[in-house]
């Protein structure tokens, strides 16, 4: 049967053999995750901004 406090020590046992990475390693990961994001958002925004606009054009005709 399900053990919530051996799966909690499991667990943490689990973790205590995980190698993490350094904290600035993890800072600059996050920072170029951030950065992808936002020009990938920002290039998906401009391609729905122009298709808008064409459709909008071709609509009026």
């Amino acid at each position: 049967m399900f053990n919530p406090a051996q799966f909690a020590r499991d667990a943490y046992g689990e973790l205590q053999k995980v190698t993490w990475i350094p904290r600035q390693q993890m800072i600059a990961s996050t920072l170029v995750v951030i950065v992808l994001v936002a020009i990938v958002s920002a290039f998906i925004s401009a391609v729905d901004f122009l298709v808008a606009q064409f459709f909008g054009i071709f609509i009026r005709i």
